[in-house]
């Protein structure tokens, strides 16, 4: 834990991580995990994807398009 230690050392690391769980079904799952420097950065993460995977328009999409409108 103490080789994780990214931004503040006050602050613990489990506040400052967003966990991203994904499968085919809800058996079958992988989690990715990541740390962001601080709790703030975490927090806004955590907003945005949750209002990408709650949108039903952006699951009907394709995600090349959501990146085209990003850098265009």
């Amino acid at each position: 834990k103490e080789s994780l230690m990214i931004g503040q050392s006050d602050i613990p690391l489990e506040d400052k991580m967003v966990t991203v769980v994904h499968g085919t079904d809800m058996v079958n799952v992988e989690y990715i995990h990541f740390v962001c420097a601080t709790k703030e950065t975490a927090q806004e993460w955590s907003d945005e994807l949750l209002k990408y995977s709650v949108n039903l328009l952006a699951v009907n999409s394709s995600s090349l398009t959501y990146l085209d409108k990003l850098f265009t």
